[in-house]
């Protein structure tokens, strides 16, 4: 799937939890889904067991040696969708990253607020490490990047969309400049300078 996919149902969880303040919510038993026919499972678990499962399955999405969510098969922009089969478990988006950014950061308000401090450090200390790996992989010279591809050079991606992309002729992408300004990722230096 679509590498922001995951993301979605943690959006969804904190705008519910933010709108009504239904903070037993997170107790609330629900069923797994079964993978070959997603039919509900005899288990139940509170929907934050759910929600640490989600939160561990986007850890092993990371790049290798980052805090950076693989690409997958797209995000957001489906006007750019990985030819090369490579590029999903290589490249990745910083509008994703961004998002994903946005979505720890509340759900681990949605915890204090929960009095389940511990895990909440926990997801603000993961958003930091992201922000640090962002800043260091998707910045260059001043300016986010649309994408970046971590093979072969992990520590050097080539950068896409961006003012030293080679391969696409695109300089910028608008959607991870708004969506890293709204996530509160940017500094005000950088988000005035995009």
């Amino acid at each position: 799937s679509h590498g922001d996919v995951i993301v979605w149902p943690l959006k969804a969880l904190c705008d519910y939890v933010e709108a009504t303040n239904d903070l037993e919510f997170l107790d609330e038993p629900v069923a797994w889904r079964r993978e070959d026919d997603l039919e509900p499972t005899a288990h139940r678990d509170p929907i934050a067991v759910h929600v640490d499962k989600l939160l561990a399955t986007v850890r092993e999405r990371f790049i290798p040696g980052t805090h950076l969510i693989r690409y997958g098969e797209g995000d957001w922009n489906d006007s750019l969708q990985p030819a090369d089969p490579k590029m999903r478990d290589w490249m990745v988006s910083s509008w994703t990253v961004a998002l994903l950014f946005q979505q720890l950061n509340r759900y681990a308000e949605v915890l204090k607020r929960a009095g389940r401090n511990d895990e909440a450090n926990w997801l603000t200390e993961l958003a930091a490490a992201m922000r640090a790996d962002f800043n260091h992989h998707l910045i260059r010279d001043g300016t986010v990047a649309g994408y970046a591809l971590f093979d072969p050079d992990p520590e050097k991606p080539e950068l896409l969309l961006h003012p030293s992309d080679t391969r696409t002729g695109l300089r910028y992408s608008l959607l991870p400049m708004t969506r890293s300004i709204i996530a509160g990722l940017f500094t005000k230096k950088q988000a005035q300078h995009h």
